[in-house]
């Protein structure tokens, strides 16, 4: 087998390999999305069995502020959510954004929701990041004789890899557009909530509607996953050949 033929075989069984990994993490996101929609439904479903009387919840109604007895069960509930993240510094935000004591009942619904959908980013911000970290590291080769990686300042450490995946090789860093469709997410969503009391939905259409909204944005995810999948498969597949002082390939589309 010439060197020709070993690289073209290697290519190919490490594309089988990243997609198979892909295909997981993205079963993997869905569920992430699964969970976050059934917490959001559910606080759609106690908001509306704690206000809405038979003939529904008008908007002047769901815009009255919370008694200090409601605004003490809303804070509870919202503690309880938070405090069992793990990232103190993302907790302590949360808080600080969503954990106000003069809210309308309206904006409690939303601020429950929106809590939901920012644990939902954080979740795949973290995880994307350790998924990318993870494909790269399978699939660049690296030729040790000549490199000490131990370093922290040489391209292939912690350290490098961690930039390489964080590159905004698009103009936005894969976790910038996380959070840029997060607050998209979040704008679309309240907006369902609030047209919703408007036009007097009840539960159930409100819920589909909602779920929807988060199916569109799960899609924006798994586009995201896979361009953000195939840069750093180039990446790491240049920087082998680069690693291992090959002076010539050819690219097929």
């Amino acid at each position: 087998m010439d060197s020709r033929e070993y690289w073209q075989i290697r290519a190919l069984l490490q594309e089988q390999t990243a997609k198979a990994k892909g295909d997981k993490f993205l079963k993997d996101l869905a569920k992430m999305y699964h969970l976050s929609l059934k917490e959001i439904q559910k606080d759609i479903e106690k908001w509306f069995k704690r206000y809405a009387k038979e003939e529904g919840i008008t908007l002047a109604e769901a815009q009255k502020r919370l008694t200090s007895g409601e605004t003490i069960g809303y804070q509870l509930a919202m503690k309880e959510v938070i405090d069992d993240l793990e990232n103190e510094s993302f907790q302590k935000y949360l808080k600080h954004k969503y954990m106000s004591e003069r809210v309308t009942r309206l904006d409690s619904l939303k601020n429950q929701i929106s809590v939901q959908l920012e644990i939902l980013a954080e979740s795949k911000d973290v995880q994307t990041f350790e998924y990318l970290k993870s494909t790269y590291k399978d699939n660049v080769f690296l030729n040790k004789s000549n490199i000490n990686i131990e370093s922290t300042f040489h391209k292939f450490s912690e350290t490098a890899i961690e930039q390489t995946v964080l590159k905004p090789w698009s103009g936005k860093s894969f976790s910038d557009r996380i959070w840029s469709d997060t607050e998209k997410l979040i704008d679309e969503v309240q907006e369902v909530i609030s047209v919703g009391l408007i036009q007097g939905h009840d539960i159930d259409k409100m819920s589909r509607k909602v779920a929807r909204r988060m199916e569109v944005s799960q899609n924006r995810a798994k586009t995201l996953v896979r361009t953000e999948t195939n840069y750093i498969l180039s990446q790491a597949t240049f920087d082998t050949y680069e690693n291992f002082e090959v002076e010539q390939y050819e690219f097929l589309a």
